[in-house]
């Protein structure tokens, strides 16, 4: 994907969430694989640490 289509949405003070278009290729054994694309939506929370994955939700999204 075009790094123009990573979203980033500040939710509130240290919570961010992530959305960025992605490409599998997905089919059962011995059956030819077929590219399937998902927009995959992370939420992002800030630790004394460091920014902390909190959830990862792959969403199948339309095609282009």
């Amino acid at each position: 994907p075009e790094s123009a289509d990573l979203k980033v949405i500040m939710l509130g003070e240290g919570v961010a969430q992530l959305y960025v278009p992605v490409m599998f290729t997905i089919g059962p054994a011995g059956h030819s694989a077929q590219p399937t694309r998902f927009l995959i939506n992370q939420l992002l929370v800030k630790t004394a640490s460091g920014w902390k994955v909190s959830s990862i939700r792959p969403i199948p999204a339309p095609t282009q």
